[in-house]
């Protein structure tokens, strides 16, 4: 693993903590709003929720951290500007992007002991953040990209270690039960496939009917379209979910939600 990230465990015993963030009518503002609150009161500064394609490393990757940039992939307390300006400017040289996508495990990196790049430090000095924490939430296993909370801190890395010990057992059951309210109201809100577009509606729409068990030809009279025309969306689905038959195609379209 990467000198600039470490894991940490969960296993310690916690504060509890209590709020109407619990509650499964709130909504995505409520939900941000209620935890800013009790993640500022254990000095947190910032917070985001968001996703990551566990092939975002890779040079083949449908995505980049580049395309970040836009903000479509990152909500939360973290300004938006600052949410840019990181991905626009930093985030390629960060070490933390060639671990997150494939990490099980709560990572955190330490800008202040020597162990990223100087950029990296420096860029997240100017806000006052010493550590950040990123926390990966759901079942996602199985799944082509997972939702994962990122907390920033402005503890050392050895100091937030230590306070991590102290609320981790009540702070990752409700960073788990946040996703789960958010994933109620919008599970498609931070999905990359459907944030960046890789699929179009008509795709989508060709998809799903295949998915149905509708026929090429049934599909291509339905929606007044060639059978070739049908096909194409179907080939290039496969391709670009790396499915070698349509079965797979159709499981990996429910694995990665965009069905």
């Amino acid at each position: 693993m990467n000198d600039a990230v470490s894991v940490l465990g969960s296993d310690q015993p916690s504060t509890v903590f209590s709020g109407n963030i619990l509650i499964s009518e709130c909504g995505w503002d409520k939900i941000f709003s209620e935890l800013e609150v009790l993640l500022r009161q254990l000095g947190f500064r910032y917070f985001t929720y968001s996703s990551v394609p566990r092939d975002l490393a890779s040079k083949d990757s449908l995505f980049s951290v580049s395309k970040r940039s836009y903000g479509v992939d990152t909500q939360g307390s973290l300004p938006e500007h600052i949410v840019s300006r990181y991905y626009r400017e930093v985030a390629t040289l960060d070490p933390l992007w060639s671990v997150l996508p494939t990490s099980a495990e709560v990572l955190v990196t330490d800008v202040r002991a020597g162990s990223s790049t100087p950029i990296v430090e420096s860029f997240w000095e100017q806000y006052n953040v010493a550590s950040r924490a990123y926390i990966p939430v759901g079942k996602h296993a199985d799944k082509p990209w997972f939702n994962y909370f990122g907390l920033y801190h402005g503890k050392s890395s050895a100091e937030f270690t230590e306070l991590y010990k102290d609320i981790s057992g009540s702070l990752l059951p409700l960073l788990e039960r946040c996703h789960k309210l958010l994933a109620l109201d919008g599970s498609k809100e931070t999905n990359p496939y459907v944030r960046h577009a890789v699929f179009s509606a008509t795709c989508t729409n060709i998809l799903r009917m295949t998915a149905e068990g509708m026929s090429v030809k049934m599909i291509a009279d339905h929606l007044g379209l060639t059978e070739e025309g049908v096909t194409y969306h179907i080939t290039r689905a496969k391709k670009v979910l790396n499915a070698r038959n349509k079965t797979q195609l159709i499981a990996r379209l429910y694995q990665s939600g965009i069905l």
